[in-house]
């Protein structure tokens, strides 16, 4: 899509139209579409209405976030880069002194304005008598084009902000889109343009007016008499200032600028403005074709812009979607409220309750049943029927497969919650939904039908409740059954049974203070012989105590383990030994230095270990000699030995080791530390028994325990009680042991003998657990009242999104009778229709994607609603021309020509014959005119909304006499003089082009087409009209310092003569060539009275 580089609105209808184009989300798309060169446009927004600040930037805030929102939408880096649309806002009169009219004719102020933008002092034409003395310049311009052009020639010396806006930065296409009947666009489109050409003359200019309605008031249709002729007169003089001008009628609002209807004109002119987007695309997207707009003649300028719309409104499907939407909205809001309410009471039972044994009663399968038959109601809505919904025949099978394999409704349940948990309910990619409201409801059905399952299991779990007010007040919640009274009676009773207990509960704890106090006081009484008892006992067992405290059987196992590892060191070094001198070297010192480290640690404990000290060093020495015997042994004899017939001294000893390895062989074995294996091989064993010490120690440790709670029995007169012994026992065997808590014990122990305190112990202990037995049912009753204060708010939301939603469902299918279709209805600019089949467009997003113009039928009905719209633009109410055909004499106007641009993303899908509407136009224009001229083109760029079609009809060269807004009985040119004619106008004020330099333009007469003679004036060669309309209908009026240069106006233009062609003698031409004698009739009879053109009869 092609948009100019520059847009620039000015005054309110510009800035209207220019909010429409930046709300236009299909427009805010196209150009934010990433591309590899993206789309940049800027678009300037001046006015002088200050009042509408605020409003005015509100609403460009909202359309910078949804700009923003789009861009961070659309941006995709394989794309390319998003495009970009800078929105500039200026006040023209933000940053200038204007308060009152001196601030415009003062003596120091004029000079400084005049100077800035380089005029002439004596041709600044703002007088005091032209502003009102009171008059709130927040308002703007008030109608009075030269007050607009004044104020912006003031910003623009004052205002440095405001040349900076008003530029364009290289050559390209701008377009300024203003009102011509108001004061800002009417008095600054020529200036602005100006301003934008000095500074690019290559720039091609197009200006967008809109065309007041002429009942909108004297001083309206005097602005637009002026700026139309200004028009004329730049096009007359070869100014090509303005590429085009694009002249839209807004007749058809009924706009008339009073405020008895302007709600109903306002909604017109919303649908103008929006259709004014769509005409302003048209102009600028051509697809490539040649300047269809070039060519018209100097004296016809203005081309005539007629926008359309036609939109398709799924409407009636999106609100038939849409209520249901709302419907699915209540159904949620109710499942949430009542998933809410079973999650509180679910925990509320599952805190409070053991497991309840019990099934469904009687009530509750009601309501279970009750429940299950309103759910299939649902499935039976006609909507679903009318709409052909998928997901409701999923769910018609699951309760169906319920029904069907049980007969009790809680079984039936089961099933359905079976189902669900299979996975029934889930679509499956075979699942072709309707649309997003058909899969929606798979969800929110699948819902509906857990919390049936949910339901069924509380309904069991509060069997178990025992109190039946409590359980009322859970039915209560569950809404099972009424209970007769209202939420604050619930409350009012569950408060007042909890304010009983707590009354019960302050006695109780009354008498257990008093009780405890008594006890304590005996117990006082008591105390000096439980604590004499207690420090006897503590004397007695102080050294067992201690003693067991020193008792550590992991230091005794380490010391243990550490002696092992000595000794079979050192048997190891015994055993390796070759020499009996090695032998002797053997070191015992580590066997001995580990010896004293566990003496060292038993001898605190109580536990001796001599006679193993004894053991292990006779085993020492034992096994060296064992060692130095079996070595002797293992001596061989020597050679002469040998050969002597007697015992050698050798055998000899060796007979002698033998019998001191057998000794200390037996001597070790007898001592338990080592073990000799047999004479032939020197194999020893370590038989030391450390567990036998670890067991005298934890011998002792029982000795010691023993003793200790020996004392105590022996301290009680009475045979005390176990308990205090089991806990002094168990005391006792903790490590490190608790010294203060077994006196504790024990002074617990002696003062339990003294039957004095028994009873009231007793009774204390009762009390206690009434009280205890007391607080359990307060906090049940406490934690109901919070259930209830949390709940019921969620039970009064269940009950009336619930109730709205089936009240609702219930409206729904009466008023749809079984259809979504609607009827259509008046329009101006955007005429709504709707598909024969309303779900043929259901789950697409544009008409785009629907298959909808495949049926020929919609095609026909496409094709009869463009021309429906195409005709609309024949009517005189749209184009504002007075007459579509022009001829005397075989000669013809064939300069009207004809451009119809057919918008919409669609058109790809729209045969060509449907959308040709050349026919409509080729008679009511004459098209069959000279052929070589292009009379008609057409283009559909795929531009536009995702359902609309819009229509962009422009009617090129139309002259300033044939506008009926200008020539008619009360038009502009009419107004114009009769605003000029008052004493107290300056009509100097209502004009712009020229002023700066001293003079205005304007129209000395205008032409009737109707009269032979200007008819005939009109089909001259161009040149003669150009040349006769300069010399005898237009002139330049001097005021200011070349007042004296002043044209020459003829007589006929002078304002007390002036007739708008209206009283000339005369013949007319009618439209078919023949000639009728107007004498008695001016223009304005012409006109048939119901406004249609005469030529439309054709």
């Amino acid at each position: 899509m092609t948009l100019p580089d520059r847009v620039f609105t000015i005054g309110g209808a510009g800035k209207d139209i220019g909010m429409e184009l930046l709300e236009s989300d299909w427009l805010l798309r196209e150009i934010l579409r990433p591309r590899r060169d993206p789309k940049q446009l800027t678009i300037t927004l001046l006015d002088t209405a200050e009042e509408e600040r605020d409003d005015d930037l509100n609403r460009i805030e909202a359309i910078r976030q949804r700009r923003d929102e789009l861009k961070a939408e659309l941006r995709d880096t394989n794309q390319g880069r998003v495009g970009d649309i800078d929105i500039r806002y200026k006040l023209i009169t933000e940053n200038i002194m204007l308060n009152s009219r001196i601030d415009l004719t003062g003596e120091d102020v004029v000079p400084r304005i005049v100077a800035g933008n380089g005029i002439d002092e004596g041709n600044w034409w703002i007088d005091e008598d032209h502003i009102e003395e009171n008059l709130n310049f927040a308002k703007g311009a008030v109608r009075k084009r030269g007050l607009g052009k004044a104020m912006y020639y003031k910003a623009y010396a004052e205002d440095d902000e405001l040349a900076t806006l008003v530029d364009i930065p290289s050559k390209g296409e701008v377009a300024i889109i203003g009102g011509l009947g108001g004061g800002t666009g009417s008095g600054l489109f020529v200036d602005i343009a100006t301003e934008l050409a000095q500074k690019m003359p290559t720039a091609d200019i197009t200006l967008f007016g809109v065309l007041p309605n002429h009942t909108e008031g004297l001083r309206e249709s005097a602005n637009a008499f002026a700026a139309l002729s200004e028009l004329e007169r730049l096009s007359l003089e070869g100014d090509q200032l303005f590429k085009d001008r694009i002249l839209m009628p807004i007749d058809p609002t009924g706009f008339d600028g009073k405020r008895g209807n302007r709600v109903e004109s306002d909604e017109m002119l919303e649908q103008f403005d929006e259709a004014a987007t769509y005409l302003i695309a048209g102009y600028y997207n051509t697809q490539g074709m040649e300047d269809v707009f070039s060519g018209s003649p100097q004296f016809a300028p203005f081309t005539v812009g007629i926008p359309q719309i036609l939109r398709y409104n799924i409407d009636a499907v999106q609100e038939a979607r849409g209520t249901f939407q709302e419907l699915l909205d209540l159904k949620e809001s109710a499942m949430d409220a009542e998933r809410d309410i079973y999650e509180e009471v679910e925990l509320f039972l599952d805190t409070q309750f053991d497991d309840a044994e019990g099934g469904l009663r009687g009530e509750d399968e009601n309501d279970l049943a009750e429940r299950l038959n309103t759910f299939e109601s649902l499935l039976d809505s006609e909507l679903f029927g009318e709409l052909d919904y998928k997901s409701v025949g999923i769910f018609k099978d699951i309760v169906s497969d319920a029904r069907n394999e049980a007969e009790d409704i809680g079984d039936q349940v089961d099933v359905i919650g079976g189902s669900l948990r299979a996975g029934v309910a889930e679509p499956n990619q075979q699942t072709t939904f309707k649309d997003s409201v058909d899969a929606r409801l798979v969800d929110v059905l699948s819902q509906e039908l857990e919390l049936l399952v949910r339901r069924k299991r509380l309904l069991e779990q509060k069997t178990a409740i025992d109190t039946s007010r409590i359980q009322r007040t859970v039915e209560y919640l569950l809404g099972t059954e009424d209970v007769g009274t209202s939420a604050g009676g619930i409350l009012q009773r569950l408060q007042s049974q909890l304010d009983d207990s707590v009354e019960k509960l302050e006695r109780l704890e009354d008498d257990l203070a008093e009780t405890e106090a008594e006890l304590e006081k005996v117990r006082e009484d008591q105390q000096e012989e439980i604590k004499a008892s207690t420090s006897k006992w503590k004397r007695t067992v102080e050294d067992d105590l201690e003693q067991l405290q020193t008792l550590n059987v992991e230091a005794v196992e380490a010391d243990l383990a550490a002696l092992h590892s000595a000794l079979a060191s050192y048997m190891s070094e015994v055993v390796n030994t070759e020499t009996a001198d090695e032998v002797d070297n053997v070191d015992r010192g580590e066997v001995n230095q580990a010896f004293d480290q566990l003496e060292g640690t038993l001898h605190p404990m109580g536990v001796s270990v001599e006679a193993d000290k004894r053991a292990i060093n006779q085993s020492l020495s034992e096994l060296r000699d064992a060692k130095k015997a079996h070595l002797t042994m293992q001596q061989e004899e020597s050679t002469f030995e040998s050969l002597t017939p007697w015992e050698s001294s050798t055998a000899e000893e060796k007979q002698d080791a033998q019998k001191t390895f057998r000794m200390a062989s037996n001597r070790l074995d007898d001592a338990g530390v080592f073990s000799l294996g047999p004479p032939d091989e020197f194999r020893v064993d370590i038989e030391y028994d450390a567990d036998a010490v670890v067991r005298k120690v934890e011998q002792q440790a029982s000795d010691l325990r023993t003793a200790i709670v020996r004392a105590l029995r022996d301290g009680l007169d009475r045979e005390p009680n176990e308990g205090d012994i089991a806990e002094l026992e168990t005391e006792l065997d903790t490590t490190p042991i608790d010294r203060e808590a077994c006196r504790e014990i024990v002074r617990r122990a002696f003062e339990r003998e003294l039957v004095e305190t028994d009873d009231l112990a007793a009774r204390r202990q009762n009390l206690q657990a009434r009280i205890d037995e007391l607080t359990v049912e307060m906090e049940l009753y406490e934690e109901t009242i919070d259930l209830f204060e949390a709940v019921n708010a969620h039970r009064r939301t269940f009950e009336q999104n619930n109730t709205e939603f089936r009240e609702s469902l219930a409206t729904f299918d009466e008023d749809a009778g079984g259809s979504v279709a609607v009827k259509s209805e008046d329009y101006v600019f955007i005429k709504n229709i709707q598909p024969d089949d309303v779900l043929q467009a259901t789950g697409n997003e544009t008409l785009a994607e629907t298959d909808l113009f495949a049926d020929p039928h919609e095609r026909n009905r496409l094709r009869e609603s463009l021309e429906e719209l195409a005709k609309n633009t024949l009517d005189r109410k749209y184009t504002g021309l007075q007459r579509r055909k022009l001829n005397h004499r075989g000669r013809r106007y064939s300069d009207l020509r004809v451009r119809v641009a057919l918008m919409s993303p669609a058109v790809d899908n729209i045969d060509g014959e449907t959308i040709d509407l050349k026919s409509t136009y080729r008679e009511a224009f004459d098209l069959e005119g000279n052929p070589t001229k292009q009379r008609y083109s057409a283009w559909s760029p795929p531009i536009g909304g995702d359902w609309d079609i819009g229509l962009g009809v422009f009617i090129d060269g139309v002259f300033l006499d044939n506008i009926r807004k200008v020539i008619q009985a009360d038009g502009y040119a009419s107004g114009y003089d009769e605003w000029a004619s008052n004493p107290d106008v300056d009509i100097r004020i209502h004009h712009s082009l020229g002023l700066d330099d001293g003079y205005y333009i304007r129209r000395t007469d205008t032409l009737n087409i109707e009269s032979t003679e200007d008819l005939e004036f009109l089909l001259q060669d161009e040149d003669a009209v150009v040349q006769g309309l300069l010399d005898q209908y237009s002139e330049q009026v001097w005021y200011g310092a070349d007042e004296e240069d002043t044209e020459e106006a003829p007589q006929s233009a002078d304002n007390s003569e002036r007739s708008n062609g209206h009283e000339r003698d005369h013949h007319s031409a009618m439209e078919d060539g023949s000639i009728e004698d107007s004498s008695h009739r001016d223009a304005s009879e012409m006109v048939d009275r119901s406004g249609h053109d005469p030529s439309d009869s054709e």
